[in-house]
C-alpha cells in the first residue's frame, strides 16, 4: 500500500506551526493540532499517516485508532506519565514511546501541562526519533522515503536543489519539513545547534544520505 497519494517527485514542503488551528479529539477529551497528514482532506481515522501535536492539560484517555501504530513524545519540561494497557511509563521531554492505535492509553501530565508530538501510520511502517545537530551540521532528506522533521529547539535552514537565495528557508520551533522520495534537500543547523524530531513514513530503510 502506498503511504502517500500520487507520491511522484513532490517538492519539499515547509509547514508553519503558528498558522495551524487545533481541533477536538475524536473522543472529545482534548484538542490536537494536525501538522500534516495524507490525504490532507480525510478525517483523522481515515488517513494513511498523520503528524500532530496534542494539548496536555489534565488526565485523559487517547482516542481509539485501531489499524494504526502510534508514536508519542512529550514537549513538556516535566515528565509525563503514560499508562499503556495498564502499564505505567514515565516519559521525559522528547522521550519517544510507541504503541498500537487499539491499545488503551491514559495520559496524566500532572504539573507538566503543555503539549506532545505524535505520529500515526496505518499498518505501522514508520519510525520517530530525536536528533541534535551541532551548529553548521547538515542532515539530508528525501532520498528514499517520506521524511518529516519537526524543529524542537533552535533553528534550521532548509537548503534545496537550487543555488539562489529563494531556495533557502529558515525553520523555527515546531515548524515542519516534509520531504518526499526523489527530491533531496538538506537541513543545516544555524546559527546554533538544533534539536529535531525526525520521522520516516513507509517501509524503506533510511539511506546513507539520511544517516548522520
Amino acid at each position: 500500500m502506498s503511504l502517500v497519494a500520487n507520491p511522484g517527485k513532490r517538492t519539499p514542503r515547509v509547514i508553519r506551526f503558528a498558522a495551524l488551528t487545533p481541533i477536538p479529539w475524536l473522543n472529545g477529551q482534548g484538542r490536537t493540532t494536525t501538522i500534516v497528514q495524507d490525504p490532507p482532506s480525510e478525517a483523522p481515522d481515515r488517513v494513511r499517516w498523520r503528524v500532530s501535536s496534542a494539548e496536555l492539560r489534565g488526565p485523559s484517555t487517547f482516542s481509539d485508532f485501531s489499524g494504526y501504530r502510534r508514536w508519542l513524545a512529550p514537549l513538556t519540561a516535566q515528565p509525563v506519565r503514560v499508562r499503556i494497557n495498564g502499564r505505567d511509563h514515565v516519559l521525559g521531554r522528547y522521550d519517544v514511546c510507541t504503541f498500537l492505535g487499539s491499545d488503551r492509553v491514559d495520559c496524566d501530565p500532572g504539573d507538566a501541562a503543555g503539549s506532545d508530538l505524535n505520529l500515526m501510520v496505518r499498518g505501522g511502517a514508520g519510525d520517530m526519533r530525536r536528533l541534535t545537530l551541532a551548529a553548521g551540521e547538515h542532515l539530508g532528506f528525501g532520498a528514499s522515503q517520506i521524511t518529516i522533521a519537526v524543529v524542537l529547539e533552535g533553528e534550521a535552514v532548509l537548503e534545496g536543489e537550487g543555488p539562489g537565495p529563494s531556495d533557502t528557508v529558515r525553520l523555527g520551533r515546531l515548524d515542519t519539513l516534509v520531504a518526499y522520495p526523489g527530491r533531496p534537500c538538506t537541513l543545516r543547523a544555524a546559527p546554533g545547534p538544533v534539536t529535531l524530531m525526525r520521522m520516516h513514513v513507509g517501509a524503506a530503510t533510511a539511506s546513507a544520505r539520511e544517516r548522520r
